[in-house]
Parts: structure tokens; C-alpha cells; sequence
């Protein structure tokens, strides 16, 4: 059995470079991939503040792994 794990995806709301949110993006779903079996698990959870930029960004690729928050 797998320990449960609250991620947490915290950053900038800011992003100046054009290519900053496709490499978050990428980050974020390598980190959820690794993290899978432990979010998955019960009690496991992501945790994003909600605001713009990077927030917001983990809460739709969340939604991508059929995590909702």
C-alpha cells in the first residue's frame, strides 16, 4: 500500500518568458507522474493556491490525471 501524498504546486503568477509555461506544464506532469500512486492514494491530494500563472496551471493538468481540487 501506498503512503498518501499532498503536492503542492506553488509559483509566480508572472511568467515573462514566452516559453516558461510549456516547461512548467512539463515540469508539473513529471512531478505527477512520479507522484501518482501517492496522490492517488486515499488522502493523497494536489494543493495550488488558485491564482494565476502557475496555480492555475497545476489545478488544469490536475484535471489531466483525474484530480480534481
Amino acid at each position: 500500500m501506498t503512503d498518501p501524498v499532498r503536492l503542492a504546486i506553488v509559483g509566480s503568477a508572472k511568467l515573462p518568458d514566452p516559453r516558461a509555461p510549456r516547461a512548467a506544464a512539463a515540469l508539473i506532469d513529471y512531478l505527477y507522474s512520479a507522484f501518482r500512486a501517492g496522490v492517488d492514494a486515499d488522502g493523497g491530494c494536489v494543493v495550488s493556491g488558485g491564482a494565476a500563472g502557475i496555480d492555475t496551471l497545476a489545478r488544469e493538468r490536475a484535471a489531466v490525471f483525474g484530480w480534481t481540487v
